[in-house]
């Protein structure tokens, strides 16, 4: 069964959000892996994440008007992230990955499936806003907001671009370009 197929039904099983902080981006040596809806940890997709309380507020999807600023909140209290934070420079470029899927979907299920899931959602850590004994807090955002990033990721020359706009006419006489 895939996921469309069980939002159609008239009750939906529980929804899953895992989230996965890659901090080999900027210089770490892991993924930490993590969600706030499980009680034990758990496997998906060979990956265990274990719980731990996480918040995302303001995420929205709409293309009008400037991006809004999301906040991810982690909990402090096993101080799984604080050691990452003190060596890696607060986390600023690390990127966080959120996925989305049916509790029927995870590992060891019997309608495992590591390929049912929402579209992945990655987000960068632009800044960190509150460490404390209890929360973590960094202001995130798409990789157009995140710092050093640059759309598009390769360099753009002049020529490149005449080259592009000029070629479907190249047939045509009588114009001057540039």
């Amino acid at each position: 069964m895939t996921i469309a197929q069980e939002l159609d039904h008239f009750a939906i099983n529980n929804i899953v959000e895992l989230f996965e902080l890659d901090l080999t981006s900027i210089g770490g040596t892991e993924t930490l892996r993590f969600s706030p809806h499980i009680d034990s940890s758990t496997l998906w997709r060979g990956n265990t994440y274990l719980p731990l309380p996480v918040q995302v507020t303001s995420i929205n999807r709409s293309l009008e008007g400037a991006p809004p600023r999301m906040t991810f909140a982690i909990s402090n209290i096993n101080r799984t992230v604080m050691s990452d934070v003190i060596t890696l420079g607060d986390l600023v470029g690390a990127e966080v990955i959120r996925w989305r899927t049916l509790a029927m979907f995870l590992d060891g299920q019997p309608d495992a499936d590591q390929n049912q899931h929402w579209p992945i959602e990655r987000y960068g850590i632009i800044q960190m806003t509150e460490l404390s004994r209890d929360t973590i807090s960094f202001v995130i955002g798409t990789s157009i907001d995140t710092p050093s990033r640059k759309i598009p990721r390769r360099q753009i020359l002049r020529d490149d671009v005449e080259g592009a706009l000029w070629a479907p006419m190249s047939g045509l006489s009588g114009l001057n370009r540039r």
